[in-house]
């Protein structure tokens, strides 16, 4: 009897011992704070959770998406650099996993699409290219084990409307490899995606990533003016910082220049988030579009204060610019 009651015990143990994807409290806590690009509190929920349930796989999702924004905002190659070594040692905590629970393959995909951008961002192209095709794989069959799973529908949302806008002369690559695509199909997916959001409680609070989502998708790969009008609306008034960067880019690109200028000016610049550098980069060119010439101000703080490489040379034109329209000869010829 008690060798009987032995075995039951580990039999029960080891089934608690599995990892799991449990979306708590803590996990919550720290998804909303990565989105919110307040890592240092999103590590705070992450190490709570790691020390309360250490089997739940879901920290290795939500790591994995700050390491990301890390990357993609700061765009530092030692960040790049220092941070790639972690996607390998997540994907074998996830594939690892034996819950049989959709947020396993969603988490896999996720994690391999966020690192496909990573390296397109510093140029290795063929890698990323691998991940993609990966990610779109998992996706599928997720979609295919779990077809109500609505995370699922978000990302294969972008990844339709992504391989959609590939041109034409290239579309035999993708029917070689069975990759689906479409842009008005991927942007239906994620419009009918945030609706399920929104009205479903158990996914809530993946709204704002996949409003941000949306935006840029629809600006880049559609920009139909009524529809921009109507995503603007609607996360215009977002404490969200990305959401503040997706309406600024919304409203320059509606010629709403002032409204472009008050939600940039009206963001919260507190030290608990993660300092959006191109932000500033962005509202310097609102001031400078009503000659406001304090726009020099945060052109020399983008220059001298980001380390990442995109539009530092256009910033120190506009810097120029704004040195001939006061007459500032010398400076303009610096």
């Amino acid at each position: 009897m008690q060798k009987f009651l032995v075995i039951l015990f580990c039999c029960f143990t080891s089934q608690f011992a599995h990892a799991k994807f449990d979306w708590n409290l803590n996990c919550k806590n720290a998804y909303k704070s990565t989105v919110q690009l307040k890592f240092e509190e999103a590590n705070y929920w992450l190490n709570l959770e790691k020390e309360e349930n250490p089997n739940n796989n879901l920290v290795h999702l939500i790591d994995n998406y700050s390491d990301y924004l890390i990357i993609q905002i700061g765009e530092e190659p030692s960040d790049y650099k220092k941070l790639k070594a972690n996607k390998d040692i997540r994907i074998e905590f996830i594939e690892n996993d034996k819950s049989s629970s959709p947020w396993k393959l969603y988490s896999e995909a996720e994690i391999h699409l966020q690192w496909a951008t990573n390296r397109i961002k510093f140029g290795e192209y063929f890698t990323a290219a691998f991940e993609i095709n990966k990610a779109y794989r998992l996706l599928k069959e997720n979609e295919k084990l779990y077809p109500n799973f609505t995370p699922t529908k978000k990302s294969l949302g972008v990844l339709y409307a992504i391989i959609g806008s590939v041109p034409e002369k290239y579309n035999w690559i993708l029917s070689t490899i069975g990759m689906e695509s479409g842009i008005q199909k991927g942007l239906t997916l994620i419009k009918n995606t945030i609706l399920e959001m929104k009205s479903s409680h158990s996914f809530s609070y993946m709204v704002e990533e996949t409003y941000f989502l949306y935006a840029f998708l629809k600006m880049n790969l559609e920009n139909e003016p009524n529809d921009l009008k109507i995503i603007l609306k609607e996360i215009k008034n977002s404490e969200y910082i990305l959401l503040k960067f997706a309406s600024n880019r919304l409203a320059t690109k509606l010629y709403q220049n002032d409204l472009a200028l008050d939600i940039l000016e009206k963001r919260n610049k507190s030290a608990a988030y993660y300092n959006f550098h191109y932000l500033d980069y962005l509202l310097s060119i609102c001031k400078q579009n009503k000659l406001d010439f304090s726009s020099s101000i945060l052109l020399k703080k983008y220059v001298n204060e980001f380390n990442g490489f995109n539009y530092k040379k256009s910033a120190l034109l506009r810097l120029s610019w704004n040195y001939l329209l006061q007459n500032d000869i010398t400076n303009f010829k610096l």
